[in-house]
């Protein structure tokens, strides 16, 4: 129970770094839209962990999809959120 449990800890923790590495990725280019392939070379992450971190990152209304499925930062977001 306590492989699982520290197993557990250490891909909270990764999921952690990489939402971080992404949000500032974003708020480092203010008012600028990038595609999630886009993104994934910027970050240099596998793109289907970035897609996954860019869907959490619009659930917790960091991020927003624009008309041309591209991502941007919503509007009224605080950088330290």
């Amino acid at each position: 129970m306590l492989a699982l449990s520290r197993n557990h800890d250490e891909v909270e923790s990764t999921l952690l770094r990489t939402l971080e590495l992404v949000r500032k990725e974003f708020l480092e280019t203010p008012g600028q839209g990038l595609a999630p392939p886009e993104t994934a070379r910027r970050v240099a992450l596998d793109a289907e962990v970035c897609v996954l971190t860019l869907e959490r990152l619009i659930e917790g209304r960091f991020l927003m999809r624009t008309h041309h499925a591209f991502l941007a930062r919503a509007v009224g977001t605080d950088s330290d959120a």
